[in-house]
């Protein structure tokens, strides 16, 4: 009779309940770049959600394998049911809502783009209701470098607007 193998075991107690959980993977380099040393600790947990939320695929050559650049953030995640506590069962579709409120994740998020690690892949107009669809960049590489850039089409369009000021004046108005 054969030998029965023993359960690869890839974590430490501390990490995992062991009910095979998922992980998050940062590597060191962007954790000891310089755009990672501006973030705040909203900015890092968004970011972490974002993560949460991405699936790889490592077949590069198969098109449409990974969501790196089809991941939206709703402020609540849909409602699969809750448990006897009241929380959520399926914690992965869960939003930003129960970690920030919605100025901290306007601010957290507008960071994580300004500093290039998120871009806006696609913004549909307010009235459609729709959710903005965002993307991983690989511009925070270059942080603090002449090739470092963000266009407007990475940014929100609010965040747009206000750079412009075109929320402090309206079209047309005479300039002061």
């Amino acid at each position: 009779m054969p030998k029965k193998r023993a359960k690869k075991v890839n974590h430490e107690p501390f990490q995992t309940k062991g009910n095979g959980s998922g992980f998050v993977a940062l590597h060191w380099d962007m954790m000891d770049s310089p755009a990672w040393s501006e973030l705040t600790a909203n900015d890092i947990q968004l970011y972490l959600l974002f993560r949460r939320k991405h699936k790889p695929d490592f077949d590069y050559n198969k098109p449409n394998g990974s969501n790196s650049n089809n991941l939206t953030m709703p402020k609540v995640g849909r409602d699969t049911g809750r448990d006897n506590t009241g929380r959520y069962k399926d914690v992965a579709h869960r939003g930003y809502g129960k970690h920030m409120t919605q100025a901290a994740f306007d601010k957290s998020i507008d960071h994580l783009i300004e500093l290039g690690f998120i871009r806006k892949v696609e913004e549909y107009p307010r009235r459609l209701r729709k959710p903005i669809i965002y993307g991983f960049s690989e511009m925070w590489k270059y942080y603090g470098t002449d090739a470092f850039k963000i266009t407007h089409n990475d940014r929100r369009a609010c965040t747009v607007r206000k750079m412009m000021g075109a929320d402090k004046t309206r079209i047309g108005d005479p300039e002061e």
